[in-house]
């Protein structure tokens, strides 16, 4: 029985590459094991009498006997019921939209979006979209997807879904589906992803020519005509055109955000985090706790660390995930943000003495804090901290350490830290240099001290 469904997902995967681009106002039915012309224009269309209509626009030879995977294209106007659009919930930013008819929408939120549309989002700006069926779906930054079937049948409880994404990313929830027939399908340059779950984000590569997809929950079906892979929860895959899809790999684990503030009194506001072993970059959202379906942040960086600015005041969940060397995002570090900047902050900037150095060894003092429990420190090897050689949460208001003899100048900064995780400041780098003398003055040294 696997192996027949795999065949005909092959079957249909190889149809889909080969044949290119669909009709705009075309609904595009896939037919299933038993189907004929008869039962899917009794099921679908105005009326049983159309199934000649089909035969001719499809040139279908056998009527009374189709293989599954072919893909009938159904005018919209056939159809007994219309294909129910797709809701714009929330957008951020700049977002755009073609109809099928090349006509530009000018977006707003509610806003309803019929097959063929093309919804682009650039730079900083994400959309929130929900289908008929209730699914979500998650528009990030620059990214481009077309929505090429859209239909719910409420009296057979059948939905088939299937979008093109042709860059970008995507994160996508799903209603489950109540009937082995239905489909939600997310269709790339390099692969397919067939849901079986409920929660799944999908990402292009235009550049590289790859798709990746990482299961948040259930099971994802990941193909294209070079092969398949079933792709479980906490795992995901990447799928290069040409090549059949990665054995799926186990996703990063969450962020720890355990320590970041949560109490912000001042914008521009620099949050850090810890490094999570494995990212080499990492993915930032914040999302409106009083409107879940809106995102308004969000950021790849490469560096544990952001600054948050332009944010009202407010409660708000922020996401962080790591990125690992193939482009998989990994799970979710999630924690709860206040922002409330009417008043002032409560931390002042530590005043830190010139720092002490005796050989190798450093010693840093500073001025208590008021309200701060404890204090973080950094050292890094450069002024804009991007190599940081020590991060520690103290709770003295002095630091010794030692540093290698790999190089002579280091940067240090310190800032205050409250018992409810509020963040203060961090105030200027300040620079240590190590001296290094050479032979001859340790020569006079020792000359020195036998003449005295």
């Amino acid at each position: 029985m696997i192996r027949t469904f795999r065949k005909y997902l092959l079957l249909l995967l190889c149809f889909y590459f080969i044949s290119g681009s669909v009709f705009a106002q075309d609904w595009i039915y896939t037919t299933r094991p038993g189907d004929n012309l008869w039962e899917i224009s009794k099921t679908y269309l105005k009326s049983v009498t159309y199934w000649k209509k089909l035969k001719d626009y499809n040139s279908v030879n056998i009527p009374k006997r189709l293989s599954p995977g072919i893909r009938l294209r159904i005018p919209i106007a056939w159809l007994k019921n219309q294909p129910e659009g797709v809701t714009i919930v929330y957008t951020r930013g700049d977002i755009k939209v073609v109809r099928s008819d090349g006509s530009n929408l000018k977006v707003q939120n509610g806003d309803v979006l019929q097959i063929g549309d093309k919804i682009v989002s650039n730079d900083d700006a994400t959309a929130t979209l929900r289908f008929a069926d209730g699914s979500l779906l998650l528009l990030e930054s620059e990214s481009e997807l077309i929505l090429d079937s859209l239909s719910a049948y409420e009296s057979t409880g059948m939905v088939d879904t299937q979008l093109r994404l042709q860059r970008g990313g995507l994160e996508t929830e799903v209603t489950p589906l109540r009937k082995s027939d239905s489909r939600y399908e997310i269709i790339t340059p390099a692969a397919v992803a067939a849901v079986r779950g409920t929660r799944y984000r999908v990402g292009v590569d235009s550049v590289k020519n790859t798709m990746r997809t990482e299961v948040l929950d259930g099971k994802v079906k990941v193909a294209n005509k070079k092969a398949g892979q079933n792709v479980k929860q906490g795992y995901g895959t990447v799928a290069e055109q040409g090549k059949p899809p990665l054995v799926p790999r186990k996703l990063l684990d969450a962020t720890d955000l355990t320590d970041v503030s949560t109490v912000i009194r001042k914008l521009p506001f620099n949050m850090s985090w810890p490094s999570l072993q494995g990212a080499l970059a990492y993915r930032v959202q914040i999302v409106d706790t009083g409107n879940a379906e809106s995102v308004i942040f969000d950021m790849k960086v490469t560096t544990p660390a952001i600054t948050i600015s332009e944010v009202a005041d407010g409660q708000y969940e922020i996401k962080i995930r790591g990125v690992d060397e193939i482009g998989l995002e990994g799970k979710n570090g999630q924690a709860t943000i206040n922002i409330d900047t009417s008043l002032a902050p409560s931390l002042a900037i530590p005043e830190v003495a010139t720092p002490i150095v005796e050989d190798r060894k450093i010693s840093f003092n500073w001025q208590p804090v008021e309200d701060a429990s404890t204090y973080q420190v950094q050292l890094a090897a450069d002024v804009d901290f991007k190599n940081i050689i020590t991060d520690e949460k103290i709770k003295e208001n002095q630091y010794v350490t030692t540093v290698s003899q790999e190089q002579n100048e280091y940067f240090f900064r310190v800032r205050g830290l409250s018992e409810l995780h509020e963040q203060g400041s961090f105030g200027a780098p300040h620079p240590v240099v190590i001296e290094e003398h050479g032979i001859l003055y340790f020569l006079g040294t020792a000359l020195l001290f036998m003449l005295l």
